[in-house]
């Protein structure tokens, strides 16, 4: 009987043993997800076709939104590379980081998404595509790796000299070559660690001179020369659309899909005519700030989510940490998460304001003169330029296209958001020292080529 005990106890023990080693795989932690964030250079939302645009211009993002979160209302603060990328990577307004035009620094003292996540143990990479995202901008600080180089690279502008100065590289450079670069990354890195790559597409910016392979694409477009150029800029989109996916289709290779979570973000639109104004930079009408955004992450994210109401570009930085489960050291910053609608715990706040802000101009200059803001919020679109005594006031629910100014029939209205647009302006005051560039008169010159100072 003692023995046949023993006998039973051992067979108790290896059962248990057994089980509990069956069960393993199931308990261990997760390996920390990989973030791939795609910023998309002058991408209007309203030109996408995952937006509904008539054209099939980004296949690619179609297929990405049924996989996870689509956001129809996504704002960027400015319509400008500069100061929308430090927004985005920061959670701070650009006005509080100083940098309100392209070509302004951000300083080290602001806290940044690649830090936050190189201190959590990511390997932190950027693959830039255009001159106002190089390093002496401060875009590159807390990246391991950061990829500026846009020799052989394909350039749509073409600047060799100024003022008998040599131009030492190119200006840009083209997406497919972008996507090799990141793809070629994503194969050598150090695959014990997760990654945060960055990646952004500058095609869409003018000039419109899609590659060969997309210059017959949109067939049967009217003969008028805006027609022409507004065809030719959507098929920069697709093109730029391509060239995502090559990067799409080998994070599936590297089999990193289920471990990785996609943003993908517009910085800005482009006018177009829409409001008289053919790119970007003066106006913050709907076209010019209104931005494409895709969240993919499978298991977390709910696919096919389709989200209504507005989120700021503030709001990224903590939304990414959260779903990434990284502490945010800094939760005082006006970014709101909304990582929990995403998830579908909650919804978006219907009540949540948007503040837009022009770039800067000089009050010396003719034209445009001083500061304009504006504030959206339950449909209504305030925008106030006092130094050209220019007030709006529209309600995008029945006017999208801002065509009815609405601001003399609706007074009170147009009161009641200026006063939280004055209050904003007040709790965020533009930094000291904004508004005088830190460039040098050569990289003034190739930022004026494509319009980029005044």
């Amino acid at each position: 009987m003692l023995a046949y005990g023993r006998i039973l106890l051992l067979s108790i023990l290896f059962f248990f043993i057994t089980d509990c080693s069956q069960e393993q795989p199931q308990q261990t932690t997760t390996k920390q997800p990989n973030l791939l964030l795609v910023t998309l250079d002058t991408v209007r939302a309203d030109h996408t076709s995952v937006y509904g645009y008539f054209r099939k211009t980004t296949p690619t993002l179609e297929l990405l939104a049924t996989q996870g979160a689509l956001l129809q209302k996504a704002y960027a603060p400015m319509a400008t590379t500069g100061p929308s990328h430090a927004s985005l990577l920061t959670g701070l307004y650009p006005r509080t980081l100083g940098v309100i035009k392209n070509g302004f620094v951000l300083e080290p003292k602001f806290s940044s998404l690649a830090e936050k996540l190189k201190d959590a143990g990511y390997l932190t990479a950027a693959i830039v595509s255009s001159f106002p995202l190089v390093k002496k901008f401060g875009f590159s600080r807390d990246f391991d790796i950061f990829d500026d180089d846009f020799s052989n690279g394909h350039s749509k502008v073409h600047l060799k000299t100024w003022e008998g100065l040599t131009v030492d590289q190119d200006f840009d450079r083209n997406g497919e070559l972008t996507s090799k670069r990141a793809i070629s990354w994503l194969k050598k890195r150090d695959k014990t660690k997760p990654f945060f790559l960055w990646v952004h597409y500058f095609d869409a910016h003018n000039p419109y001179e899609p590659e060969k392979e997309f210059a017959s694409l949109f067939e049967d477009v009217p003969p008028d020369d805006l027609s022409q150029t507004i065809a030719n800029y959507d098929r920069e989109i697709r093109a730029v659309d391509s060239y995502l996916k090559m990067v799409m289709d080998q994070i599936e290779a590297l089999n990193l899909n289920k471990n990785t979570l996609i943003v993908i973000v517009g910085d800005h639109g482009e006018g177009l005519m829409q409001h008289g104004w053919m790119e970007h930079g003066l106006q913050i009408y709907e076209e010019a700030v209104r931005v494409p955004l895709i969240l993919r992450f499978p298991g977390r994210i709910k696919p096919a989510l389709n989200l209504q109401d507005p989120v700021a570009m503030v709001d990224m930085l903590p939304t990414i940490l959260e779903l990434l489960a990284v502490p945010n050291s800094n939760p005082n910053s006006p970014g709101i998460s909304f990582a929990s609608a995403l998830t579908g715990k909650t919804h978006l706040d219907t009540l949540r304001p948007i503040f837009l802000q022009r770039r800067h101009y000089a009050k010396t200059t003719e034209g445009p003169k001083g500061e304009e803001t504006g504030i959206i919020l339950q449909g209504w679109k305030h925008l106030e330029a006092p130094e050209e005594n220019r007030f709006e006031l529209y309600n995008l629910s029945s006017d999208p296209g801002e065509t009815r100014n609405l601001f003399q029939t609706d007074s009170q209205k147009a009161q009641e958001l200026s006063l939280l647009l004055k209050s904003w302006q007040k709790t965020y005051p533009t930094a000291a020292g904004a508004g005088s560039s830190k460039i040098s008169s050569d990289d003034r010159e190739k930022l004026k080529a494509l319009g980029y100072v005044e």
